[in-house]
């Protein structure tokens, strides 16, 4: 079977024009996300991409987010090194760097930092810039609520592998329990875009309404 067929049936069509939409956007995914799937089977094997490998496309709304606010919360630096670890996110994300690779650019260009410190920076910088551009476009769409993806032990603040599992009838932040699967105003995700340094966090818009707004 293939993804596309594991999707379809994944999201089984109750009705002709439904069944219409689940194939029309199978048929849209499958060229890029194809290309993902090969591109990463060839980078786990050590292997030259493939010919037809996704070109890596940068939301505006990222790069202007990373323009104007990169490297403000990195603690125990001075001003001229903030401004030069802010203007090298600003380029990997313009040219599509890997956070590696962006890792790599800011151990060379900051003298004196460690190099696990440069990739935590690279990950932390870049999540932030593409949550804080997918939110900015969410609003701008008209999108009010967005799911949060997270991973296991997140908080909304911090980290806690004991923390509940959220309530999923409540739309809002529930600061104890973990913020997988918790539903936000986008207001609160654009002031919670991450957890913590490293944060693998990210977002997916929640087109229906909350309860009690049903028409």
């Amino acid at each position: 079977m293939s993804w596309v067929d594991d999707l379809l049936a994944r999201f089984p069509a109750r009705g002709r024009l439904e069944s219409a939409f689940l194939g029309e956007l199978a048929r849209i995914l499958a060229e890029p996300f194809g290309a993902a799937a090969a591109q990463a089977e060839a980078a786990v094997r050590g292997e030259a991409e493939p010919a037809g490998s996704i070109e890596f496309v940068m939301d505006p709304r990222a790069a202007a987010w990373a323009r104007a606010r990169a490297a403000e919360l990195i603690a125990e630096i001075d001003e001229t090194t903030r401004d030069l670890i802010r203007a090298r996110v600003v380029q990997a994300l313009a040219e599509g760097t890997p956070t590696r690779d962006l890792g790599e650019t800011i151990l060379d260009a900051v003298e004196g930092m460690a190099g696990y410190r440069a990739d935590r920076i690279a990950r932390t910088e870049t999540a932030l810039a593409m949550n804080q551009g997918t939110l900015a476009g969410y609003r701008e769409g008209g999108i009010r609520f967005v799911e949060v993806l997270d991973g296991p032990g997140c908080l909304p603040d911090g980290h806690d592998d004991a923390a509940p599992l959220p309530d999923p009838n409540v739309y809002g932040l529930q600061p104890g329990a973990q913020a997988n699967g918790q539903i936000w105003p986008v207001e609160t995700a654009v002031a919670h875009p991450l957890g913590h340094p490293n944060c693998v966090r990210a977002f997916a818009a929640v087109i229906s309404p909350p309860p009690g707004e049903e028409s």
